[in-house]
């Protein structure tokens, strides 16, 4: 009698587990494909026709110029996470840098940045406005969208830290 007693209360158990699990991948569903948000935030954007797709997507030869010394880098941006996220994979010789930049329906952009240099994440915030989009935090970050590419300036304060230069491979 244990046994069944056991067997059912593991049973009971999985199917809460499932229930949990399936109503968490609806909701992440809904918040994909438009729906509302369940924690009150606009749901993230479809990236297809964003600017930010059009002209950051690709394999990147990048020249840098730090503080006056200059050095090159490769970036492969790519569209990820149900095409909500753009992500940019970035090596400069030791130095490598993952960043996701997210992006709602009134062209508002979030992006979060991890470097092998710092321990913690940074985050800036901004929005497109024309061929630009300024992103506001520590750093700030200008880009600037051009047909050859795009150019992303790095600043704190009003002291330019990095220009990276942009160009198809």
């Amino acid at each position: 009698m244990k046994a069944t007693s056991k067997s059912t209360a593991w049973l009971g158990s999985a199917a809460l587990a499932a229930a949990v699990v399936v109503t968490f991948l609806l909701c992440v569903r809904d918040m994909a494909v438009g729906g509302d948000s369940p924690n009150g935030r606009p749901p993230a954007s479809r990236l297809d026709d964003s600017i930010l797709a059009k002209h950051m997507v690709g394999d990147w030869l990048v020249a840098v110029q730090t503080f006056g010394a200059r050095s090159s880098a490769t970036s492969r941006i790519t569209v990820e996470m149900g095409r909500t996220a753009l992500v940019e994979r970035y090596e400069e010789g030791d130095y490598h840098v993952l960043s996701v930049f997210r992006v709602t329906n009134d062209n508002r952009i979030s992006c979060w940045t991890f470097d092998s240099v710092t321990s913690e994440p940074s985050l800036a915030v901004g929005a497109v406005a024309g061929s630009r989009a300024t992103l506001e935090g520590v750093p700030r970050i200008d880009l600037v969208f051009l047909a050859e590419g795009f150019d992303s300036i790095i600043s704190a304060g009003s002291r330019q830290i990095v220009k990276r230069e942009y160009r198809r491979k």
